[in-house]
């Protein structure tokens, strides 16, 4: 009858443990579940970002064309395309756009005066050259 009991004690004891055993795999089943079902969340968020990414990729190549096309207009050379092409280098600064702009005509007239005034000695010198020539010639 002691075996009997012995044998008894130890049924319940494996029992016990085969109970605990099964609740840790029930525990990992559900956990894997969970894991599968975060997974296919995951796949499914990075297939909507990548489809996101990839248009803004297309409209970010778009407006590079068009951007390089306008920044290579602005080194034609007058002074409105030299404001655009300041703007653009500085575009936070909107604000100073009046100011490039008039800044840009001021020094262009400035330069216009300098090349007239220039021209306009040297005609005058070279005038004067030929009378005192002439002058010299004849006395």
């Amino acid at each position: 009858m002691s075996a009997s009991r012995e044998l008894l004690a130890k049924t319940k004891a494996s029992q016990v443990t085969s109970e605990s055993i099964n609740h840790s795999f029930e525990s990992l089943g559900t956990a894997a579940k969970k894991l599968e079902q975060d997974g296919t969340n995951l796949t499914n968020k990075v297939s909507e970002l990548k489809g996101t990414m990839d248009k803004e990729y297309k409209d970010n190549q778009d407006f590079l064309k068009a951007f390089s096309k306008v920044l290579s207009n602005t080194k034609d050379g007058n002074s409105k395309n030299q404001a655009v092409y300041d703007y653009l280098a500085n575009p936070v600064d909107a604000g100073n756009v009046d100011k490039i702009i008039a800044s840009n005509k001021t020094a262009k007239s400035s330069t216009k005066l300098d090349t007239r005034t220039g021209i306009l000695i040297v005609l005058i010198i070279y005038l004067v050259s030929i009378l005192i020539a002439h002058m010299m010639q004849k006395y």
